[in-house]
Order: C-alpha cells, then sequence, then structure tokens
C-alpha cells in the first residue's frame, strides 16, 4: 500500500507517560547506582526517578497511532504492513510455518489512570464497525494466504490475556472494561475463516453469567489447579505424584532434591496445586541455595513457604476474610451475595482461591492462607459478637 507523501510531516498529538517505582528501581539497579533514594521506599519524600531513566515511546504511540495522528483520512491498513512483511517471509519458505516469538505480543499494565482494558474498550467503542472491518479483511486474507501453501485450519491462540489485571486501586474498572470488550464486542473477537482461543480471567463468568452464550463452545471456569489435597486438607497422593512428575520434566529431581523429596512434597502442598505457584516455589528454592549444596535444608523450605505465605495474606482486605472462610467451609461460590462478586474476583484473579474438577467441580482458598484466614474469621465473628 502507498502513502501518499502529504503526511509527511503531520504533527502527532503529545503523548505523556508515568514512570513508576519497579521502573525506576529496575534502572538505576541495571546501572549499579545504589543511591537509597532509588529504592528506598521508606523515605518521608519518597522514591526519585532516575535522572536519566530512558523512556522508550515508538511503540507506546505506534500501538495506537490513530489516537495520535490529526487526520481522518491516514490509511489504517498501512499500519499492519510488518505483520504483512512477516507474514509473507514466512509464507514463501519451504516449509510452512508461524514461529511462536515473531508472532506473540506480550502487554503489560503498569500502573496508571487508564488500564489497558479500558483504553481497548473505548477504541472498540469508537468506531468499531470500521475496526472490524479491517481486522477481519486482514484476517481473512491472510488465512487464505496460508491455506493456500497448506491445507488444515488456522487457530489463533491468544493465551495471555488473563494476565492483564492491573493495581488494586484499578481492579475493579479493569474488570468491567474486560467483561464489556468480551460481552459487548463477540462479533468483533469471533474473528473469521479460523478458530479462536482466548484465554481471560476467570472472574469473567462470576461477572457476567451471558458470557458463554455469546460464544461456541466457551468454558468460562477457571482452570483448575491439580488436586493434591482432599477437601479435609489430608494430602491426595495421586496429585501430589502427579506434581512430582512435572517438576521432573523441568529439572533433575536426583540433583535438586537428592534423597529429601518430602521436602518437595512439601511445597508441592503448599502450592495447593497450582502449577504456577510451585514453579515460582521452586525457583526462589533453587536461587536461595545456589551457593549451597543440594538437597536444600528443611529450614529453608519452610522460610519459602513463610515467605510466599506472607505475601499471600497481605493480599487479603480484613472486608474479604469472611467471604473467603465461606468458601473454605463450604467449598462454593453459589452463595456469594452480589456486592462481593468484585472482591471475589479479585482472589480468584490472585490465585487466593483455587478451583478443582476431581470429583466434580469444586473451589477452596490456597492453603497459604487457609489457617490464616481461619483464625482472623473467628476473631471477626467474636468481635460481632456471633
Amino acid at each position: 500500500m502507498e502513502i501518499s507523501s502529504s503526511f509527511t510531516g503531520t504533527r502527532l498529538k503529545p503523548f505523556t507517560t508515568r514512570v513508576d517505582a519497579r521502573e525506576t528501581m529496575n534502572y538505576a539497579a541495571a546501572i549499579n547506582d545504589n543511591n537509597p533514594c532509588y529504592f528506598d521506599d521508606r523515605r518521608s519524600d519518597g522514591l526519585l526517578s532516575h535522572p536519566l531513566n530512558p523512556v522508550a515511546i515508538t511503540w507506546n504511540i505506534l500501538g495506537k497511532i490513530w489516537e495520535f495522528i490529526e487526520a481522518d483520512d491516514f490509511p489504517l491498513d498501512a499500519l499492519l504492513t510488518q505483520v504483512r512483511d512477516h507474514m509473507r517471509s514466512e509464507i514463501g519458505a519451504s516449509e510452512m510455518k508461524l514461529p511462536v516469538k515473531p508472532l506473540d505480543i506480550k502487554l503489560t499494565v503498569r500502573n496508571g489512570t487508564s488500564p489497558v482494558w479500558s483504553r481497548i474498550r473505548n477504541h472498540l467503542a469508537t468506531s468499531p464497525g470500521r475496526l472490524r472491518k479491517h481486522a477481519h479483511d486482514f484476517i481473512s486474507k491472510y488465512i487464505a494466504r496460508l491455506l493456500e501453501q497448506q491445507e488444515g485450519e488456522v487457530v489463533f491462540i491468544f493465551d495471555s490475556l488473563e494476565k492483564l489485571s492491573g493495581p488494586d486501586y484499578e481492579f475493579l474498572a479493569t474488570m468491567q472494561s474486560v467483561v464489556q470488550v468480551f460481552t459487548q464486542h463477540s462479533g468483533f473477537l469471533r474473528l473469521p475463516n479460523c478458530h479462536t482461543v482466548y484465554t481471560i480471567s476467570p472472574y469473567a463468568s462470576l461477572v457476567a453469567a451471558n458470557i458463554t452464550a455469546l460464544y461456541d463452545r466457551a468454558i468460562t471456569r477457571p482452570l483448575p489447579a491439580v488436586k493434591v489435597s482432599e477437601k479435609d486438607g489430608s494430602a491426595y497422593a495421586k496429585g501430589v505424584s502427579a506434581l512430582r512428575t512435572l517438576v521432573g520434566k523441568r529439572l533433575p529431581l536426583e540433583e535438586a532434591f537428592a534423597d529429601r523429596l518430602d521436602l518437595l512434597d512439601k511445597l508441592i502442598l503448599s502450592s495447593g496445586g497450582h502449577i504456577r505457584t510451585l514453579i515460582s516455589m521452586i525457583r526462589e528454592v533453587l536461587m536461595a541455595n545456589i551457593d549451597s549444596p543440594f538437597p536444600p535444608t528443611p529450614e529453608l523450605i519452610d522460610s519459602v513457604i513463610t515467605f510466599f505465605s506472607e505475601d499471600a495474606t497481605q493480599a487479603v482486605r480484613p472486608e474479604g476474610v469472611l467471604l473467603l472462610d465461606s468458601i473454605r467451609q463450604t467449598h462454593s461460590l453459589k452463595k456469594i451475595p452480589s456486592d462481593q462478586l468484585a472482591l471475589l474476583a479479585r482472589y480468584v484473579d490472585h490465585h487466593l482461591v483455587l478451583c478443582y474438577q476431581n470429583g466434580g467441580g469444586w473451589y477452596e482458598i490456597h492453603p497459604l492462607i487457609r489457617e490464616d484466614i481461619r483464625i482472623r474469621a473467628e476473631e471477626q465473628r467474636a468481635e460481632a459478637g456471633q
């Protein structure tokens, strides 16, 4: 596609960004500038942003150029040139394949006043017909090209969308935006001539029960954790064994844990069968033990579990204690009041409420917080005279 030279010199609208604490700390650490003013968040004046901290504006603007360019007739199709050229080069290869990395789109939610899902929702609301036509025409064209080279079916998998949540003070707005995108724009998201899989945050089905009717074969329950404990808290041997096998696929157990697989089992039980939590805990153990002989000591395992437990416990607000305790006792979400759905959604999103499918669907709060929630719930009921 040719772009008229008349667009040369077109001015863009101003771009404003916000440097958050994590970003400036990462930069200072990367250049070995250990001045406490960049790290000590207990300072009365707060953290200072490093004066040399760079901010890249290219992708922030190009990703939504239509919001910055002051020209109504700018051809949006031209923005797809890079994608088109990449697809053309891959299709021209002797063997048809779509490498993951070049097509992998990664989004990071940063602290700010405009959640990423809110921006998606707002853009879809401004010109949904035009945007849908451009996107669907583009996808149809290249699916046809793909099928000319190789028979079969095309499947698009968008598998990181569930990670987009935002900070606590923006969670409700983000949640509402996610739900609105998937409920009000299902026609746009149902891509033509292919199968499309979206993995979205599990709270969608909690606050929008009708979402399953908008998509074919929609499954809107949380991805289940591996059952490692029974409802009464006793260990479930088959689940523990399955996760031992999984960990063994990622690292040599005989080197990492030697004859102390009981220590690995302790991590497995503490993870609640949530694989991402388990891998994070094992990584923490390995990093802490990197200069020491393996296997790790029981004291190290306990300290890692305590660290993750304290982190999880801090995420529970006082108003959420009785809600979580009711799930601990009933293993169900059926009687959750509607005014607590946003709070519940947050805990599901943070994996403090886990879903299991063994023996029928049921829920449990994460074992890292289970005892703390029981104690805090008893204290709250005692204070209320219940």
